[in-house]
């Protein structure tokens, strides 16, 4: 299953810094500025360039309670930016795990041009398939494709926590085909 969202953009972060894609020592919390403050703010999840995701204190104890594995949180503070006031308890969520897990023959791809496929795999697909032999037992991770790393992937375990806590507002979760 892949995670993705229709939040609102983050300001303030780097792009060097939210490209890690390993764990980070941050000795200070990071500051997110909404203005003016949108019924988004409110919701369960924010999104972020480069793949981070914020989300909410309930997102973040139902993954623990759920015991998973390959992720840290960051502290945020997001801010309304006129009035100082902080807006809800939230944390970057950073998916430290990379799988190598595409199905190179059964992903649908948008062009058969294979120079396309071959130097940015990653823009030229239309329906992502995984290797089962790749994703047994991990519960969430990012793609990896050739040198990208892009999307994040859950297990339908991850979902389904996810729902029993009321979780999910914020979230679209796409089915993957695994083979």
């Amino acid at each position: 299953m892949r995670i993705g969202n229709d939040g609102l953009p983050i300001t303030g972060l780097t792009a060097r810094t939210l490209g890690a894609r390993a764990e980070i020592d941050i000795l200070s919390t990071l500051t997110v500025q909404c203005d003016p403050i949108p019924a988004e703010c409110l919701s369960v999840l924010f999104s972020a360039v480069h793949g981070w995701m914020l989300v909410s204190e309930r997102v973040r104890q139902a993954l623990e309670r759920c015991g998973v594995e390959g992720v840290q949180f960051l502290p945020v503070r997001v801010m309304h930016k006129a009035t100082g006031a902080e807006i809800g308890s939230y944390s970057a969520l950073n998916v430290v795990r990379v799988v190598e897990a595409l199905d190179w023959e059964r992903t649908r791809w948008l062009t058969a041009d294979r120079k396309v496929v071959d130097d940015h795999p990653i823009l030229a697909i239309v329906r992502v398939a995984l290797r089962r032999e790749a994703v047994s037992g991990v519960d969430i991770f990012r793609l990896r494709v050739k040198h990208d790393v892009g999307e994040i992937f859950i297990s339908p375990r991850v979902k389904q926590c996810l729902e029993r806590a009321g979780a999910t507002s914020g979230f679209r979760f796409i089915p993957v085909p695994v083979y």
